[in-house]
């Protein structure tokens, strides 16, 4: 389990567990507008109010559990069109460098059961993305 805190204050949680009686796998979003689910079992997306004043909207995907969830085919199509049409890539430098380092800073912190102040990192970041 990771328990991140931007500066912003914005805080994430994330659990992953490899062994388990019930398959599951969801993301959770919970903000002050209101709230989104998406059950990527079920393969549906809900969405409600932050007050609860209006009914949940519910939409199903369609999609299955293969090559994670459709993501891996439509990164494959993304990666390509990049390479061989020079399309813009989706996402910015900046930002895959952001969650991949993250990443690395949740391994570390539970591999050395420390907290982990990412400030110098992204100090760091900035001062070798600039120069």
């Amino acid at each position: 389990m990771a328990l991140v805190e931007y500066q912003n204050g914005v805080r994430l949680a994330f659990h992953a567990n490899t062994h388990a009686g019930l398959m599951q796998r969801r993301w959770y979003f919970a903000g002050t507008g209101g709230a989104m689910e998406a059950d990527l079992v079920t393969n549906r997306l809900t969405f409600r109010d932050a007050l609860g004043a209006n009914d949940p909207q519910t939409e199903d995907m369609g999609l299955g559990p293969e090559a994670h969830y459709g993501s891996d085919p439509a990164m494959g199509r993304d990666l390509a069109a990049h390479l061989l049409e020079g399309a813009p890539f989706p996402v910015q430098v900046r930002d895959a460098m952001v969650a991949g380092l993250t990443v690395m800073v949740v391994d570390r912190a539970m591999r050395e059961g420390t907290v982990v102040d990412c400030a110098p990192l992204w100090e760091r970041l900035e001062a070798e993305m600039i120069g």
